[in-house]
């Protein structure tokens, strides 16, 4: 089924403006979901939520990655109409006129409330979320890509930490253990107010 909405072209063109604000690295790991009902449209990523009216033809749940909101936005200001047809399908996306094709669309997938995260969660906090979420909530979060490039930073800064302390005999096993400490520790500051978020108001 696909999802699809008709919404005004000045709320379109808003909504991808504030989608991109203040993202900088994260562009190309962030995704962006979408969940329509019969008169509202509200699009989520990581430390962003924003709705809009709109008329919803066919309500659902889509995910897009965030990179494609570019080029949405660039194609939303070239059109005069007051209303854009909105359409997802699995592997697409249609604005108007204006389309996409990729196998990273898709439709179904997004439904629960997004965590409270912001936009620019600290390197040791998306480190510490491993720790917390299992691998299904990382994936439901849009966490995965995210967590991929803490991994990999970690990787180099203690790469590089073992290059500087190499003279004072410092090992690698030694700077592991020192980061695993620290990133133990931000998830037990983390968790209580995760666990929240994520158990949802008492029965």
């Amino acid at each position: 089924m696909p999802v699809e909405f008709i919404i005004r072209t000045s709320e379109l063109r808003d909504i991808t403006k504030q989608l991109k604000a203040n993202r900088e690295e994260h562009n190309d790991s962030d995704s962006v979901d979408i969940l329509v009902s019969e008169s509202l449209a509200t699009f989520r990523s990581i430390g962003t939520e924003v709705a809009a009216p709109v008329d919803g033809k066919s309500p659902g749940s889509a995910r897009i990655p965030l990179r494609f909101v570019d080029r949405i936005n660039r194609a939303v200001k070239t059109f005069k109409t007051q209303e854009l047809a909105f359409q997802c399908l699995p592997g697409s996306i249609k604005v108007g006129t204006f389309s996409i094709t990729h196998a990273e669309i898709e439709v179904g997938v997004a439904g629960k409330k997004r965590l409270a995260l912001p936009v620019d969660l600290p390197l040791l906090d998306t480190l510490a979320l491993e720790q917390i979420l299992n691998p299904a909530q990382i994936i439901q979060e849009g966490l995965r890509l995210r967590i991929v490039k803490a991994k990999d930073s970690r990787a180099r800064s203690v790469a590089a930490a073992q290059a500087a302390l190499e003279l004072l005999g410092a090992t690698e096993k030694e700077l592991q253990n020192l980061v695993d400490a620290h990133v133990k520790g931000a998830a037990e500051k983390l968790r209580p107010s995760l666990r929240i978020q994520l158990a949802g108001p008492a029965a």
